[in-house]
Parts: structure tokens; C-alpha cells; sequence
């Protein structure tokens, strides 16, 4: 897989950003989300189960913030239209709508490579999706289950996000539970929405042994 240029500058993708999103509050509740059932909240966290949903992903090199920037442009052109339909081939492309959020992870065992990822309306199954043109663009089908997630609102940056993650790492191990799976960083809003009335969390996948309270 080739690596992704860095040459695509900060101030066109939040330009793109803010095309794509004309509403600098962006509203959530029309926008589809991964579905999920919220099985138990805890002091730091909530336990969720999440239903299977796909995904397209493509794998970036860079630091924190410029990586999610050089994912954004490719995923961002695969839903606006660069890519073949399935459903109906006549029209050569197809347009989908925006969903939310958009998921950043570590590539295990790497430095500075990440997964960045748009979650994919629900109409569409693996097979009637449209076909990526850039091969960079994967379709992948994420498992769901049993997910912590911690909420908060602020600025993306990458140490409060650290800060975030160890404060759930640790409120999941003191309720007994045991990490399975990549940290996810889900990011809700556009870039132009208030900092301090942004979504922003952090999802473990996790596993336990012990009875959950519904």
C-alpha cells in the first residue's frame, strides 16, 4: 500500500470540512451513529454493546492531528462520489451522507501509523457498498460487543485524549474488566464547533467474566 502524501495542507481539509458541514454546531441527531445498547454506567465510563457496523478505513503515517488531516481528503472523497455503485451502476458513482463519528486508532505494534475510519450507513451491506476508486480505501466490518466508553467534551488534542484513555484504563480495570482490542478516539463535530460543546470519546473493547447488571 503506498504511503499517503502530507502535502495536502491543514487549512484545505478544514475548508472541505466546512463545505461538507455548512452547520458550525453541527447536529448530531440527524446524522447516523453506530448502533448500540448502554448495558451498565459506572462512575468514569458507560458499558456498551454495540451491533456489527462497517466501516471505510485507511491506514495513515504522521503524528496525531496531521494523520486524521491526510485520512480525512480520501475518505471524504469515497463518500462524496470518488468511488463505483453498486446499486446502481447506470449513474457510474454514488454519493452518501455524512455519518458520525469519526474513529481513529493506533496501528498495534507501529509508531505514528493510525486507522482512521468513517462509520457506514446501515442501508448498505459489505456487498452493496460502492466500490472505492483510491485502493487506500478499505471496507472493513467492525465486531461491536461489549465497549467502554468515557465522553468528553474539549479540544482533540492528542494529550488530553492520553490523559482520557488512562483515566478509562484504569476505571476498566477497577471494575473488574479486561481489555480486548484497540483504544478508539470517536470524534462527533466538525472542527468549527465550539470546543467545549464537542462529543469527543474513548471506546475499549472489553471482555469479563462476571454478571453485568442490566
Amino acid at each position: 500500500m503506498s504511503q499517503l502524501s502530507c502535502n495536502s495542507s491543514y487549512p484545505y481539509v478544514l475548508l472541505l470540512f466546512l463545505i461538507i458541514m455548512p452547520n458550525h454546531g453541527l447536529d448530531l441527531l440527524k446524522l447516523e451513529k453506530p448502533q448500540y445498547e448502554v448495558v451498565q454506567r459506572f462512575k468514569d465510563f458507560e458499558l456498551r454493546n454495540y451491533k456489527p457496523y462497517l466501516v471505510a478505513q485507511v491506514k495513515v503515517e504522521g503524528g496525531f492531528k496531521r494523520a486524521g488531516n491526510n485520512a480525512f481528503k480520501l475518505l471524504a472523497g469515497y463518500i462524496f462520489g470518488d468511488n463505483k455503485s453498486v446499486l446502481k451502476p447506470e449513474a457510474g458513482n454514488e454519493k452518501m451522507k455524512m455519518t458520525a463519528p469519526v474513529n481513529m486508532m493506533e496501528v498495534p505494534n507501529t509508531k505514528d501509523q493510525y486507522y482512521v475510519q468513517f462509520f457506514m450507513p446501515t442501508k448498505y451491506t459489505r456487498e452493496t457498498l460502492p466500490i472505492p476508486n483510491d485502493d487506500r480505501v478499505k471496507i472493513e466490518l467492525m465486531s461491536g460487543g461489549l465497549t467502554a466508553a468515557l465522553k468528553y467534551s474539549g479540544t482533540w488534542s492528542h494529550k488530553r485524549y492520553l490523559r482520557k484513555l488512562a483515566r478509562l484504563n484504569t476505571a476498566i480495570e477497577n471494575q473488574g474488566f479486561t481489555t480486548q482490542g484497540s483504544a478508539i478516539f470517536a470524534r462527533y463535530n466538525s472542527p468549527f464547533s465550539l470546543w467545549f460543546m464537542r462529543r469527543n470519546e474513548v471506546l475499549i473493547p472489553v471482555k469479563t467474566s462476571k454478571e453485568i447488571k442490566k
